[in-house]
């Protein structure tokens, strides 16, 4: 009897054991979502004519009928309707004059300094803003000694204004080229409405939270401080990975792609990512790289310690007008493994989820390096009980 008791002990004290390794290499896990939204800007302008008439200005009639030593009210304006942008305009004179002196720049006023002639093209000499306009000229001049022989002659102007981004570009005015060789495009697109603005600066965080021991990160989007992005901008933002519990935690992070089109991923795959922690660069490529879908560790953080997580969004100086007002997603994973056994989060009883409100969150098995396999220690579990049973047979197989 006494020994049967030994056996029966041993075993449970074996699987007591297996349970408390089993315990201790269990590691809690979470994760949590944000979706970042970016996008480009686009280079738009419109040209108006206008006339004084009454002491007030009018959309400018044509045609008109001019007599010699006229002065003739005409307005050419040009206003900036999306992104900051440099301008500059061609006038071509056209007439029937059959070789007689016709109009040229001479003949117009009021032409603000801010213009200068260089070459073929009027150009002007200051960043045009969004909403902004600048007046080409003010009025034309018909010569005086113009005479019957200029009667019934047919005058023309075309005006053609033309924009290039003000963004990671400076025109050199001293050149005989200002622009240089610069394609200027038409557009393929069309805008209705649209507005700049320059968004209010958030603080971005990712938190292993002590309190409601869960990962959350604020905001939802952690390129909300991005402005629509230019041909050659560089956009760099940093976000604080604090850990305010009483266990050490590894935080890792990983993306994942989330673009609804493919112009959006076209986009994404021409955008550049470099991730740094704590200034130590942990990747630089492409914004879509599959390398970047499985978790990348960014640091270990012993309870309250922080680190820096900063990024670089870069986009290639050649993207021309067919990337102009495109948009691209792409998710970013961060997640978390605690080196101690813990009470795992509360779940929400209305969608079922562990997480902070605003915050999109993973299940909460997300695999971070811990290899935990449950399923050993349930085997263990039975075979301690297999050899606690034996142990009871065989010794009752002896004398009572």
């Amino acid at each position: 009897m006494k020994n049967r008791r030994k056996g029966f002990f041993a075993a449970a004290a074996l699987a007591v054991l297996v349970l408390a390794a089993a315990a201790v290499r269990a590691a809690f896990t979470d994760s949590v979502t944000v979706t970042n939204h970016i996008s480009t800007g686009d280079i738009r302008i419109s040209l108006e004519e206008y006339e004084e008439k009454d002491g007030r200005e009018i959309l400018y009639e044509n045609p008109k009928t001019v007599l010699p030593g006229d002065t003739v009210s005409k307005i050419p304006r040009i206003t900036c309707e999306a992104e900051d942008c440099w301008v500059r305009v061609k006038i071509s004179y056209t007439d029937n004059l059959n070789g007689l002196e016709g109009l040229g720049d001479e003949n117009l006023g009021e032409i603000p300094e801010k213009w200068e002639k260089i070459g073929e093209y009027f150009y002007y000499t200051e960043i045009l803003g969004y909403g902004e306009s600048a007046d080409l000229f003010h009025w034309i001049h018909i010569p005086e000694d113009w005479t019957e022989e200029w009667a019934e002659k047919k005058l023309s102007m075309e005006i053609r204004a033309e924009a290039i981004q003000a963004a990671n570009y400076t025109p050199d005015f001293t050149a005989m080229s200002p622009w240089g060789n610069e394609e200027i495009q038409e557009c393929i697109h069309t805008v209705d409405g649209m507005e700049v603005s320059v968004p209010e600066k958030k603080s971005l965080m990712v938190e292993f939270n002590g309190d409601a021991h869960r990962l959350l990160a604020v905001p939802d989007d952690f390129f909300s401080n991005f402005a629509r992005a230019m041909p050659g901008d560089t956009l760099r933002d940093t976000a604080q990975i604090r850990n305010t519990t009483d266990s050490t935690a590894e935080i890792f992070f990983q993306t994942s792609p989330e673009c609804l089109s493919v112009s959006g991923q076209d986009l994404a795959e021409k955008l550049g990512l470099t991730i740094s922690m704590d200034g130590k660069e942990l990747y630089s490529g492409n914004l879509l790289a599959e390398e970047l879908n499985a978790p990348i560790s960014l640091v270990t953080l012993a309870p309250g310690e922080e680190g820096e997580l900063e990024f670089v969004i870069s986009l290639p100086a050649g993207l021309d007008n067919a990337y102009a007002l495109r948009e691209a997603d792409v998710k970013w994973i961060f997640s978390v493994n605690e080196d101690s056994p813990t009470q795992t989060p509360e779940t929400n009883p209305e969608d079922g989820e562990s997480g902070g409100s605003g915050t999109a969150r993973e299940a909460t098995s997300v695999k971070t390096g811990d290899e935990t396999n449950i399923r050993l220690y349930f085997l263990l579990f039975l075979l301690a009980g297999v050899c606690g049973v034996t142990t009871l047979i065989r010794k009752g197989g002896g004398k009572k």
